[in-house]
């Protein structure tokens, strides 16, 4: 018999038996208002860049009751996502034909949990299908995180070719999940 099934299934026995739980957050950066109310509204036809650049930071923990966690670890989170995103003039089945490509630099920097020091996230390629978008909202099943969050949002046009956009959320009500505060800073160029 070949070493290599052999050492693969002992591999997954020990894996198995050495595996313990830990308690995980799903860490921001998350879209949880990264682009804001124009989500999925590209302007148009055409090429266009958007940088999003996001600060988040926490420094209280809740639990699935949504109290506090004993420890209080602080986290900071500093997001520059790039994304180029290129809408055909063509059409499938009444919606326009586009390629996204999304890039992620996330800095994460806190006390009591792993940090990096500032690291490329996935490169992201996809294609997809813009209808002029609503759509059923609701709950996602099995989702055991939960937050509230309120605060103002600014966008202002400069010119047909360049906007910016700020806002600020305040996080409250939350459950198995960091609760924070999130800045958004975004910059949307056509081509």
């Amino acid at each position: 018999m070949k070493r290599g099934p052999i050492v693969f299934l002992m591999a997954v026995v020990l894996t198995g038996i050495c595996g313990t739980p830990v308690q995980a957050f799903n860490q921001p950066p998350l879209n949880l208002g990264l682009t804001d109310i124009l989500d999925g509204g590209v302007p148009g036809v055409g090429t266009f860049f958007t940088e999003y650049v996001q600060a988040y930071e926490s420094d209280t923990f809740k639990d699935q009751n949504g109290d506090d966690i004993p420890g209080q670890p602080d986290i900071g989170v500093l997001l520059s996502m790039n994304q180029l995103v290129h809408v055909y003039k063509h059409k499938i089945l009444g919606a326009h034909i586009g390629v996204d490509v999304l890039l992620p630099v996330v800095s994460i920097s806190g006390n009591g949990i792993p940090t990096n020091p500032g690291l490329l996230g996935d490169l992201t390629v996809g294609p997809f299908l813009q209808w002029l978008d609503e759509g059923d909202s609701g709950d996602i099943p099995d989702s055991k995180e939960q937050v509230f969050a309120i605060g103002p949002a600014l966008h202002y046009f400069f010119s047909d070719k360049f906007s910016a956009g700020l806002k600020t959320q305040w996080e409250s009500s939350a459950e198995n999940r960091p609760e924070g505060n999130r800045t958004t800073l975004r910059f949307t160029y056509l081509f």
